[in-house]
C-alpha cells in the first residue's frame, strides 16, 4: 500500500515538475533536478510496485535488501527535492516575490507527502525485516513520549522556516513592519516551543517519566 502511494505521490510531482519546467530556461538547474528526480522515483516505484504484483517476482523484492537499499536511496532523493521544493528563492512551489506565497500546490504537498512516505517505507522495512519497531519503543518509553516528539519537530519547522524568511524578507528592513514582527513571533514562539519540548522529551527518555505538573506547566505556557 505504501509503495502505490508514493508511486502516486511520485507521478503527481513528476507532472507538476514537468509542468514548471516549461515555463523555465534550459539552463534552470533547480527545475532539471526536480524533474529527473521524481522521474527516477516514478521509475523505480514503479518496477518495485509490479514486482510487489506479481507472485512470481515478489520473492526478489518483498523484504529484501535490495528493497531496503531502494527505499533508502530513494528518501534521500526526496528529501533533497523536498528541499529544492519549498526554497523560496527557486521559486518552483513557492514565490519569494509574493511573500512566500505557494504558487504550485501539487508539486509543494505532493513533494512533501511522497518524502513522508518515503520515511515511512524505511520504517516499515526495519520493522518487517529487523524487527526494530520504532514507533513501539517510543510509545512504550513514557507516556505521551509521541506526542511531545511531534511537537518538537513542529516546532523546529516553524522556528526554522520563520527564520529564512525573516533572513530573505526582513534582513534590509527595519524589522518594523506587521510582516517581519509576525515573523519574529514565529521565530520566538518556535525557540521557545523547541526548548519545552525538548525538556520534557530528554526527561522522559533518560528517566521515562516526566514530572505531570511541569508537562501542565510547560503545556500551559505554550498555549
Amino acid at each position: 500500500t505504501l509503495w502505490v502511494a508514493f508511486l502516486t505521490f511520485s507521478t503527481i510531482t513528476m507532472g507538476s515538475a514537468v509542468g514548471v519546467k516549461k515555463t523555465r530556461s534550459d539552463e534552470e538547474t533547480n527545475a532539471k533536478w526536480a524533474v529527473t528526480c521524481s522521474a527516477i522515483t516514478f521509475a523505480a516505484t514503479c518496477l518495485v510496485v509490479l514486482f510487489h504484483l506479481s507472485p512470481m517476482l515478489s520473492v526478489y523484492i518483498v523484504n529484501t535488501r535490495l528493497e531496503g537499499i531502494v527505499a533508502l536511496i530513494l528518501a534521500a532523493f526526496w528529501a533533497a527535492t523536498v528541499s529544492v521544493v519549498s526554497n523560496a528563492s527557486n521559486g518552483l512551489a513557492v514565490n519569494s516575490d509574493l511573500e512566500n506565497t505557494i504558487v504550485n500546490g501539487n508539486l509543494y504537498y505532493f513533494s512533501w507527502a511522497g518524502f513522508v512516505t518515503s520515511i515511512m517505507l524505511v520504517v516499515a522495512y526495519l520493522r518487517g525485516v529487523f524487527g526494530v519497531d520504532l514507533a513501539g519503543e517510543i510509545k512504550n518509553r513514557a507516556a505521551r513520549l509521541t506526542l511531545w516528539s511531534a511537537l518538537l519537530a513542529c516546532q523546529l519547522v516553524v522556528m526554522g522556516a520563520s527564520a529564512n524568511v525573516f533572513d530573505k524578507n526582513c534582513a534590509s528592513l527595519s524589522g518594523t513592519t506587521p510582516y517581519c514582527k509576525r515573523t519574529k513571533y514565529g521565530i520566538a514562539l518556535g525557540a521557545i516551543g523547541t526548548l519545552f519540548s525538548l525538556a520534557v522529551v530528554g526527561m522522559k527518555m533518560v528517566t521515562t517519566i516526566a514530572p505531570f505538573v511541569v508537562e501542565g506547566a510547560l503545556s500551559l505556557g505554550l498555549c
